[in-house]
């Protein structure tokens, strides 16, 4: 099922990076992302999904470093979803979050913690909408590998 793949390594970054590779770029997707929690400065890190090209529609995932949580925010996804997921993650004593996402062309699977942790939601953003960002707030953050595959 995979096609065309994408593949980013040791990556630092801070506020939102657009992932400007247009052989990824589609509405069925697999990502393998690792973040790196021991040398981050931000207080939040995550991936942003099926991004407009204005910033109006997005799916947003974090992981709070504060707090420990995992969210799933698609309060800004199509105009129709809303409300924020959260689920506590237990880190302790790890040195990196791993996030395996599927999304297809109306929902978006996320699997953490080596599937320990799993979130499922329905989005219906623009077919066009196809954008993908890495962000992070309140400081620098670092992807220690990032694997995204057309499907």
């Amino acid at each position: 099922m995979r096609k065309e793949y994408f593949h980013l390594e040791r990556t630092v970054f801070e506020g939102e990076t657009v992932l400007e590779v247009q052989s990824i770029q589609g509405v069925c997707l697999e990502i393998c992302a690792e973040f790196d929690l021991l040398d981050c400065q931000a207080d939040a890190i995550g991936i942003k999904l099926r991004c407009s090209d204005d910033g109006e529609q997005e799916t947003v995932l974090t992981y709070s470093l504060q707090s420990g949580e995992l969210s799933f925010d698609r309060s800004r996804s199509d105009g129709w979803s809303e409300g924020v997921r959260t689920c506590q993650l237990d880190l302790r004593g790890r040195d990196t979050l791993k996030l395996h996402i599927f999304v297809d062309t109306c929902v978006v699977e996320v699997f953490a913690d080596d599937g320990r942790l799993t979130m499922t939601n329905n989005i219906f953003p623009d077919p066009d909408h196809v954008t993908l960002k890495l962000y992070s707030s309140g400081g620098k953050a670092e992807v220690v590998s990032l694997d995204i595959w057309n499907l």
